[in-house]
């Protein structure tokens, strides 16, 4: 049937679809006197006498009044009050037909808003409810309100509560089919309309949380241009997630869908971009934003339209005639939020469960049972409300109602209720936030502000740290709370002219109310969001009102600045730091800089000269009275305790000191031990060797070596306890022999190698043995580590495997408990170099020139500014058993982010270090690499010997390699890829140094890894023949041997040496100090230079380390390459680098011809390439990728050939790689689709594997050719 063509029709035929019956029969004189005059003067009079009589003598009860202004009748937009008549008469219909109610149409010419409400009002005396139909958005929002505000009776605009009534039972119903909670969703409503406003508001009040709002222009977020005064409304409680873009960017992972807008908005792959099993309401009418076929289709679960020949129809009519009748048959005044969602509850229990579906949600509009459902949970009865005996008996109904309603949704007790009833963190985190002062007044104070810093960080945080008014209240103790600036809640109700008691409740929150200079707010007055800000007297009177407050609650009233900047000047570096991060109001400054006394008495002068200085003097001072002189840090060390910590590290060391050298143990070893234990255990050490000697042999006994890092390894205490291996000890020779253990400390030979490495020493037989001698020592002073006083704060840096590190991170808590230990927190500041760009492009960007120098100098007051917070690599902070983490320190996730599982101390550790231990558990690549050299040839590093001289050669020649530099683009040396040589800066250095012993290659890690020590220092004295690599200042530990060695007082070299080595130079007391021990000029020269220097112990543990594996290079090659390839390389390439040598240098020309226009990458790739072209210089080949037996991110050594990884393959990451292994474990591949299919990896990426031969005789497909059985 052709609708619109047989209606048209009908309407001529019906001439109208409404009529008026008579109730009253007038078919005589005495029926005309009744029902007219004279007899219906009486119930006239009687109603003049009690207006409520007109309930009960006329048809008023049952009467409604559908009217319009014909603005935006259904979708045909603004047609005209008469030409929407059709409309609301058949609105009337269904009135009648539905819910038996009496509606009358009415169409009002007139679209101001104060005509159209005070012509209703003028008529609402003849109805008891008001039905409003068709009036656009946002007048219809206003109309509304003014409504409600003047008329005694309902008034209900069912375009958006009966929409959003009927919504709420679809949505209550679908979510039982898809097993999720309401306020657990996300839901997306496209078209901000009245209907998609009222919508958001109602499912907000049922529980829903994540909601967005769309219009054409996308989604609707909070400070989006152009908003009208009713989506900006909505968007301070709706998308708190800031969700920007189009229809498309805002549904991605939503649940629900809700669509009030226009056709084919909403696709297919909008819809699979939705979460499992969305619903999607699409209710433009005639045609929905997608056709139910299209969305389920597309993976929809349930999809309802506006239309009655889907299923799930989203029919208003279920709702308006039953929210009248029980409106009416209660003689309601107004119809209530509470209503409505008993209403929405009332039409989704008509769908019984057994017969609930995804085709069945909604009950039929022709259901029968819907007009007394809906009016009997609407209608509670309110008649007679202002007497108290019938207030309780409305109360008692009311809450008959309620238990009902909560035991529909299993609600049993109190308990449940109130877990139910809780404000969710979810919804706190959404909620609009003011700004409020907190002063801690005394310790309590300060630790209870330190755990709301905490919870506003890692409970609360959205966008912004924030807090809710109650968790506030719990921590009150020892705080005091000031009301803020502008965007505090007091100041905000004063400006929307909140009632009175609102007001009051506010102020009493508070102990003390704040006011700001005028200038301050000035922003406001340009500012349409405030319209009762015009003039600066305006804000004036704000100021004055929160005075007046104050007196009248007779709480204190502060002036104060709201201090941004020192200095008014200063302001320029906000300004560019605000612009830089984007903000468009960035040249709108406010004066927000500290003002003096007298400044703030003129600026306040306005409330008398009396009451000014009681703000600005009086007051301030009796708040600052109240506060306690207390630090922000807690003064005292608290140091983790372990039960015997003492007694159990002396155990630990002498047992393996007799162990290595015997019992008794020779004067040296036993003297150094006491002296070092004595000072680590009087100073309340041991508990952090016990901890990195827990720490060191876990990782040891799973298989991973550790190497130290700073000056640790300067401790024999610390060799002695396993957690270095670095031995501090004077070279010497040492019996390996259990039941020898001869050392020789002092013989002339020994003695001639004080100051280098034991392994720079010549082989020796033990001459009481004959068994071949170990030769031990580095010739590092304890003293570096602690200091002679042992006042020196130590730190214990650990380079555990970067596979590893994670297991010894989650070992701590092991060690110390759950909850005990966090990441060290950073702050990260503006850089001099971001501050630059951030500079230069301001004034760029405003056309304006600045000199250099000028620019320098803003760059300099912008440079350091707190930017973002984060995580040390490795470092963890101990907090003692029984002590709370915020008497220290508050704490949060790095970077904020939500999502992270890491908790961080929100102060960066360098302000606490000295009251919680810091352990340092590093990731290193070294460990890492060594564990798989061990596990490629079952040699352990521990076994590689320090002295072998064609690994020492490395660092001369390419020789032990048996190739020629030529061989490798002309390379002199072999230490290519080997830790700290084998970059082009420490190679150079090795070429100008010549090292000829070991200690030498520990000299230079110290020269490379310090900074302005080598380049312009150390390499100018040793080209002019003013020092050599041995006299040279290489590590820091030489400042302080040196000095003391030229006589300076031990205490005093140490102070010079942690200066220099801090980059902090040296006090002229100190440089006469020296030069009157003779040190010469080019010694002093070279310390005024330095900015910062690597100790002995941490360069010695670091050449160890790449010493060993320099040994693996020279003798066991393959498995060298493979771990490197491995571990180190970062742009390994199977197309680029595995095709052949000639192949890859033709890469390698290509790069290199670049020059200093060559990527990133193509560095990186050139780096690795260097490596690869080494390999096959030394006869070394790849053999191809086999998918089947290939591992995913390692290499392999396959019958004398490198098996190159899976994640080598360009555009294969480490994911798919691991995919592929995976997939291989199930059986073959039958095709390079079945490839694709089991793999997920990309057409590029097998098109690239197919090019490389990598597929073999694989088909491309599974389905078989009749071509395939041809010869």
């Amino acid at each position: 049937m052709d609708y619109r063509k047989e209606s048209l029709k009908l309407h001529g035929q019906w001439k109208g679809k409404i009529e008026v019956n008579a109730r009253a029969k007038v078919n005589d004189k005495d029926s005309l006197s009744l029902a007219y005059t004279p007899g219906v003067a009486e119930p006239c009079l009687a109603i003049k006498d009690d207006y409520n009589k007109s309930w009960e003598l006329t048809r008023r009860w049952n009467m409604v009044a559908v009217i319009t202004d014909g603005t935006a009748v259904l979708g045909l937009g603004d047609i005209g009050p008469e030409a929407g008549m059709p409309v609301m008469e058949g609105k009337c219909v269904l009135f009648k037909e539905f819910g038996d109610v009496d509606a009358f149409p009415l169409c009002v010419r007139t679209k101001n808003v104060d005509e159209f409400v005070e012509t209703v009002y003028n008529i609402s005396g003849s109805f008891g409810g008001i039905n409003l139909e068709d009036i656009s958005a946002p007048r219809c929002f206003e109309i509304e309100e003014k409504l409600k505000a003047k008329c005694d009776i309902p008034i209900f605009h069912d375009d958006q509560h009966g929409t959003a009534v009927v919504v709420s039972a679809a949505l209550i119903n679908a979510t039982k089919l898809t097993g999720k909670k309401l306020g657990e969703c996300k839901a997306v409503i496209n078209g901000s309309g009245a209907a998609g406003i009222a919508i958001a508001k109602l499912l907000m009040t049922l529980g829903l949380r994540d909601v967005i709002l769309c219009d054409r222009t996308g989604a609707i977020y909070e400070g989006r241009d152009n908003l009208n005064p009713s989506k900006q409304a909505i968007a301070q409680v709706t998308n708190r997630e800031m969700t920007k873009g189009t229809l498309a960017d805002a549904v991605k992972g939503a649940d629900i869908f809700i669509g009030v807008s226009a056709p084919g908005v909403l696709t297919q792959d909008m819809i699979k971009t939705m979460n499992t099993d969305p619903v999607v309401l699409a209710m433009a009418n005639p045609t929905p934003e997608i056709m139910p076929d299209e969305a389920k289709a597309a993976g929809a679960k349930i999809v309802g339209t506006g239309r009655s020949d889907f299923p799930n129809q989203i029919n208003n009519v279920v709702a308006f005639p039953g929210i009248f009748r029980g409106a009416l048959d209660v003689r309601a005044s107004q119809i209530t939020e509470n209503m409505k969602i008993a209403a929405a509850y009332a039409i989704a229990s008509l769908v019984d469960d057994d017969k609930l579906s995804v085709d069945y949600i909604l009950p039929y509009a022709f259901d029968e049972r819907i007009k007394d459902t809906v009016a009997k949970a609407v209608g509670v009865s309110l008649e007679n409300h202002h007497r108290a005996v019938d207030d309780a008996a409305c109360t008692a109904e009311i809450f008959v109602k309620f238990v009902k309603m909560l035991e529909e949704r299993d609600i049993r007790d109190v308990d449940m209720l109130n877990e139910q009833g809780a404000v969710s963190v979810n919804t706190i985190r959404k909620l609009p936030t003011y700004h409020v002062i907190i002063f801690a007044r005394n310790e309590t104070g300060r630790i209870n502000l330190y755990k709301l810093v905490s919870q506003s960080h890692l409970k609360y945080y959205h966008r912004r740290p924030r807090v809710p008014k109650s968790v506030l209240e719990q921590y009150r103790d020892g705080l005091l709370v000031g009301s803020a600036c502008e965007a505090g809640e007091l100041y905000q109700a004063i400006l929307r002219n909140a009632p009175d008691t609102e007001i009051a409740r506010l102020v009493n929150f508070y102990d003390y109310l704040e006011i700001q200079p005028v200038g301050n707010n000035r922003f406001m007055i340009a500012d349409d969001k405030h319209d009762m800000i015009s003039s600066e007297e305006d804000l004036k009177e704000i100021n004055r009102k929160i005075v007046k407050l104050g007196e009248q609650f007779k709480k204190p009233v502060v002036a104060t600045c709201d201090v941004h900047f020192m200095d008014p000047q200063d302001e320029i570096y906000r300004r560019i730091i605000m612009a830089g991060n984007g903000f468009s109001d960035a040249d709108e400054q406010a004066p927000l800089y500290l003002r003096t006394t007298e400044e703030m008495l003129e600026e306040f002068a306005y409330l008398g000269s009396e009451k000014a200085e009681e703000v600005v003097i009086t007051n301030t001072n009796k708040i600052a009275d109240m506060i306690e002189k207390i630090s922000p840090i807690h003064p005292d060390k608290f140091p983790p305790v372990i039960e015997n910590s003492d007694q159990d590290l002396k155990n630990i060391c002498f047992t393996k000191a007799h162990e290595m050298y015997g019992d008794p143990l020779p004067e040296i070893v036993e003297s150094r031990l006491d002296r070092e234990l004595n000072s680590i255990i009087s100073n309340g050490y041991a508990v952090m060797y016990i901890i990195a000697q827990k720490l060191v042999w876990k990782s040891n006994e799973d298989g991973y070596l550790v190497g130290s890092r700073g000056s640790v390894g300067s401790s024999l205490a610390a060799t002695m306890s396993g957690i270095t291996e670095v031995n501090p000890l004077p070279p010497h020779y040492l019996c390996p022999n259990p039941d020898c253990k001869y050392s020789d400390f002092d013989s002339p030979e020994v003695k001639q190698y004080a100051g280098m490495a034991g392994c720079d020493m010549p082989d020796k037989i033990c001459p009481k043995c004959g068994t071949r001698m170990k030769k031990e020592g580095f010739d590092i002073p304890f003293e570096t580590f602690l200091g002679f006083k042992g006042d020196k704060e130590p730190d214990i840096d650990l380079n555990f495997s970067g596979e590893y590190q994670a297991n010894a991170h989650r070992y701590t808590e092991v060690i110390f408990g759950k909850g005990q230990t966090f990441k060290a927190g950073t702050i990260g500041t503006l850089a001099e170099k971001t501050a630059f760009g951030y500079v230069k492009n301001y004034f760029e960007e405003r056309g304006v020139h600045k000199r250099y120098c000028e620019i320098n100098r803003i760059v300099q007051g912008c440079t350091g500014v707190r930017r973002t917070t984060g995580q040390h690599p490795g470092g963890i902070i101990v907090l003692p058993v029984g002590e709370e983490i915020e008497k220290f320190t508050p704490v949060q996730h790095p970077a904020n982010d939500v999502n992270s599982d890491i908790i961080t101390t929100h102060f960066d550790y360098h302000s606490i270090d000295g009251n919680l231990l810091k352990l340092d558990i590093l990731g290193h690549d070294d460990p890492t690499m060594i564990r798989m050299l061990e596990d490629l040839t079952g040699i352990s590093a521990r076994d590689v010997p320090l002295d072998q001289r064609d690994v020492m050669s490395l660092f001369a020649s390419t020789k032990a390699l048996k190739i020629e530099p030529e061989d490798i683009g002309g390379c002199k040396l072999g230490c290519l890829g080997i830790p700290e040589f084998g970059t082009d800066f420490a190679m150079q250095m090795l070429i100008d140094t010549k090292p000829k012993y070991f200690s030498d290659l520990i000299r230079i890690a110290g020269l490379s890894h310090g900074t302005d020590v080598w380049l312009g220092n150390a390499q100018v004295l040793i080209q002019e023949g003013k020092a050599t690599i041995s006299t040279a200042i290489c590590t820091r530990d030489d400042i302080m041997i040196y000095l003391i060695g030229k006589g300076v007082e031990s205490g005093l070299a140490f102070t010079i040496m942690e200066s220099v080595r801090k980059g902090k130079g040296l006090r002229d007391e100190w440089i006469e100090t020296m030069k009157e021990h003779g040190v010469p000029d080019w010694y002093i020269w070279s310390c005024k230079l330095i900015k910062y220097m690597f100790p002995k112990a941490h360069a010695a543990a670091y050449v160890m380390m790449a010493y060993r594996i320099a040994w693996y290079k020279v003798f066991q090659p393959l498995a060298y390459y493979a771990a490197y390839f491995s571990i180190r390389a970062t742009a390994f390439s199977y197309e680029l680098m595995c095709m052949g040598k000639e192949r890859l240098e033709y890469y390698m020309a290509e790069i290199r011809k670049k020059g200093d226009s060559a990527s990133k990458k193509e560095l990186d790739t050139l780096k690795d390439m260097r490596i690869v072209q080494e390999m096959y210089a030394r006869g070394f080949e790849f053999v191809p990728i086999d998918l089947y037996t290939a591992k995913a991110q390692r290499f392999q050594i396959v019958d004398g050939k490198l098996m190159p990884s899976l994640a080598t393959i360009d555009g294969l990451g480490d994911k798919a790689a691991d995919a592929v292994v995976d997939a291989a474990k199930q059986g073959k591949f039958l095709s390079k689709d079945d490839f694709r299919d089991r793999t997920k990896v990309s057409k590029t990426v097998i098109d690239l594997m197919d090019d490389l031969k990598l597929f073999g005789d694989i088909p491309q497909s599974n389905q078989m050719s009749l071509f395939d059985f041809t010869g």
